[in-house]
This record gives C-alpha cells, sequence and structure tokens, in this order.
C-alpha cells in the first residue's frame, strides 16, 4: 500500500514538474524612422544628410522605446529602408563643360558597426534598398550602427540620404497558464512531502 501511495505521489509530481503549459507569445510590429538629420544654422531641420566620398556617414537606430527587451521581448525579422534621393546619375552632361559628359556612377556600400559583415547596394539611384538584417545584432542591445560609404570611378560620389527606416516583427516572452503553475505548485508540494515521508 505504501508503495502504491508513493508510486502514485511521484508520478504527480512528475507530472506537475514536465507538464507546464505556456500561453503563445504574442507578436507585434516595429518600426524607428530616421527622417531628419539634425538643423541647419537657422534651426531648421535638415531633411536630406550629404554623404561624400571618403567621408562615411555613420548614425543609430534605436529600437529600445519599441521593444521592451528588459521584459524578454524579442526581434524575430528585421529589415532596414535605406531611401537616397536627388543623386546624379550616369552620364550627365555638365552646363559648364557643354557636350562633355562624366560618368558618376555611385555605388553605396552600407555594414554595420562591430561588424565585417557589408552590403554593396550598386549605382545610387532614387530607389530604396531593403537589406534582411541579422537579427541577433538588434536582440543583443537594442542598437543598430550604420554607416553608409560612398565611391564612383572618378572619387567624386555624392550622396544624398533622404530616410533610414529599421522595422520588422517582435514577440513577447511566453507566460505560463495559470492551471499549470498551480499543477507545477502542487507537485513541489508533493516532493516535499516525499522528502519529509523519506526522513522518517
Amino acid at each position: 500500500m505504501k508503495r502504491t501511495f508513493l508510486l502514485a505521489l511521484l508520478l504527480f509530481v512528475a507530472l506537475g514538474l514536465t507538464s507546464v503549459g505556456l500561453v503563445n507569445a504574442g507578436t507585434f510590429t516595429f518600426e524607428d524612422m530616421i527622417d531628419t538629420w539634425g538643423k541647419d544654422p537657422l534651426g531648421n531641420k535638415i531633411g536630406v544628410r550629404p554623404i561624400f566620398e571618403g567621408v562615411p556617414f555613420t548614425y543609430q537606430h534605436d529600437l529600445n522605446d519599441n521593444v521592451n527587451f528588459a521584459a524578454g521581448e524579442l526581434v524575430t525579422e528585421a529589415w532596414l529602408e535605406l531611401d537616397f534621393t536627388n543623386d546624379l546619375t550616369d552620364a550627365v552632361g555638365s552646363g559648364f563643360w557643354g557636350l562633355i559628359k562624366w560618368d558618376y556612377s555611385e555605388s553605396v556600400t552600407v555594414f554595420y558597426t562591430g561588424t565585417t559583415w557589408l552590403e554593396d547596394l550598386g549605382e545610387v539611384d532614387n530607389g530604396q534598398y531593403k537589406l534582411a538584417l541579422i537579427i541577433d545584432w538588434l536582440n543583443d542591445d537594442g542598437f543598430l550602427d550604420v554607416t553608409i560609404d560612398v565611391t564612383n570611378p572618378l572619387g567624386t560620389a555624392t550622396a544624398y540620404l533622404d530616410h533610414s527606416r529599421l522595422y520588422g516583427t517582435a514577440a513577447t516572452p511566453a507566460v505560463p497558464e495559470p492551471a499549470t503553475v498551480l499543477l507545477l505548485g502542487s507537485g513541489l508540494i508533493g516532493l516535499a512531502a516525499i522528502r519529509k515521508k523519506l526522513k522518517k
């Protein structure tokens, strides 16, 4: 009888310790948009950021206002969208030089500070570029440091960054269901009872 009681109690404890159910984690979207780049001497917001060859531009996206990393929320998917505008295009005739045409073909390289990974966006135009991010970098501290460099064959490249948009999805941490928390608690109480009985 005692042996049957102990086996039943052990089974109850095992159930309590192994069947902790979790409420499905919820997902939500986030967005961090940078479309102003400081202020000019008159205090007006600067809407377009020029980037010159030989002078890389570095800035930072901060997701800590959008995702609560301290509470266990994590980024599950992330994209960086860059929009360059008002850029020079290939074979533009110079008004000063008349019919002389220069090849202003510009390519932009984007890389993330602290890593060796980079992405060459090819020729700069008025389109938007979307880059998939390695989410571990974002989940590390919620910051993304972006550096943009621009080059062309003549060494005279200039690009104009209109906006930088970091967006994607994140998930809230899974929370134990109340019923399974009660079952787990019961299992722990049962375990304490067994320990007490064995001591006797």
